[in-house]
């Protein structure tokens, strides 16, 4: 029978890969699309189909991050030079560069599409692009705290 912590990082896993790989399928086969024709179309359909499991997927992960965290060091190693504190430290800056990035879009690039209906297809490609590199990064984070 798993352990508690063992179960919480099955379920952290499995759901930083629904997060990690549907970005990578944005990244890899609706951008270069957006950058040949301009046209937000396709990647707006699939993103309202992803955010229905990405989003959820991205909270799961974060709360048995969070749970699995705690488990294995204290808040107050999260500020030091410890690990695996300091990896823990990391993981919660790449949240907060991928909430802030996320905000970015929808407030900037997407409130600006929706009044007008042009996307600025470089400025979207260079967030989703960051949020992907943020999401593989991760997951090599999460592997230097487990290894």
């Amino acid at each position: 029978m798993p352990s508690d912590y063992q179960l919480a990082q099955l379920i952290h896993v499995l759901a930083a890969s629904v997060w990690i790989g549907g970005h990578i399928v944005i990244l890899v086969g609706y951008v270069p699309r957006l950058l040949a024709s301009g046209s937000f179309k396709e990647l707006e359909d699939f993103e309202r189909v992803y955010e229905k499991i990405g989003l959820p997927s991205l909270v799961i992960a974060a709360l048995t991050g969070i749970y699995m965290a705690l488990k294995i060091s204290s808040p107050s190693d999260w500020l030091s030079t410890r690990e695996p504190g300091v990896l823990v430290a990391v993981k919660i800056l790449l949240v907060a560069a991928t909430v802030a990035l996320a905000l970015d879009a929808r407030m900037r690039i997407i409130r600006r599409y929706r009044a007008t209906g042009r996307i600025n297809k470089w400025d979207m490609a260079l967030h989703i692009a960051g949020v992907t590199l943020i999401a593989v990064l991760f997951a090599v984070v999460g592997w230097m705290i487990r290894y």
